[in-house]
């Protein structure tokens, strides 16, 4: 005799958005510094693979954490398509590369440092 399985997904136990860590300003910082780094690398044609893949974990991490916490996915979708165009190029050409009209997606409007 098979027993039924359960499909339902499971929840994340989050505590209430009020009592949430949230990073300190200096790693927010220290983030979108590492996050323009790579994106100046790749822009300038001197990025390596593991640059590459540097960016790509960072982009799908944060979109994650965006769609979880329901906000910010909004802001995180052009990077989302901007990864996803180097990666596709990446597999066509070899080149980590990645076109201007492109970059101006992952490039945050309201980033203050």
């Amino acid at each position: 005799m098979s027993r039924k399985r359960c499909h339902r997904q499971a929840l994340l136990a989050l505590p209430p958005r009020g009592m949430r860590r949230k990073l300190p300003a200096s790693k927010v910082t220290t983030i979108a510094i590492a996050h323009m780094q790579n994106l100046d690398d790749v822009m300038s044609g001197k990025a390596t693979v593991q640059v590459l893949w540097d960016m790509a974990e960072s982009v799908f991490t944060w979109m994650r954490v965006a769609e979880v916490l329901g906000q910010g996915v909004e802001e995180m979708a052009p990077q989302l398509e901007v990864a996803a165009a180097v990666i596709e190029r990446f597999g066509r050409t070899g080149g980590v590369v990645v076109q201007r009209h492109m970059a101006d997606l992952a490039q945050p409007a309201d980033l203050a440092l």
